[in-house]
């Protein structure tokens, strides 16, 4: 069925994105002149493409664990989605403040560094995510 070569692409791309940003791309905001807006275009382009992936994991997960109760596929869709609310409930004063600060905030890099650790967790959840789909799937 297709939802299953969908959630595989949609989990993997998320993952592949995820562990990206946080293996080359946070860590260039650490090094940058502009610390403030290397977070920022980091952080518009990568909502800009997981939305839309976690989105896809949870229809697609959604509609397989409807068609076969397997709690394997529950928990990759879980994993899958939990980005979004993560970023909304524990990440989003960060955010703010981030948002809010400039190049010359003192307290720019202590904000981008505790992002970057909390963009760890959802790599963590994309990983384990597209590591279950892969298991349960192939």
């Amino acid at each position: 069925m297709n939802a299953e070569k969908i959630f595989i692409a949609s989990t993997g791309l998320y993952a592949g994105f995820a562990f990206g940003v946080s293996v080359s791309g946070a860590p260039t905001i650490a090094v940058s002149q502009k610390p403030k807006d290397s977070w920022q275009t980091i952080y518009d382009s990568g909502k800009m493409v997981v939305v839309p992936l976690a989105f896809i994991t949870a229809i697609s997960g959604g509609m397989m664990y409807a068609r076969t109760k397997d709690p394997r596929i529950l928990a990759a869709t879980l994993f899958g989605f939990s980005p979004v609310p993560f970023t909304a409930l524990a990440m989003r004063s960060n955010i703010k403040s981030l948002q809010s600060s400039s190049n010359a905030d003192p307290r720019v890099l202590e904000l981008t560094n505790t992002w970057t650790n909390l963009h760890w967790v959802r790599t963590a959840a994309g990983l384990a995510s597209f590591g279950l789909a892969v298991f349960t799937l192939l």
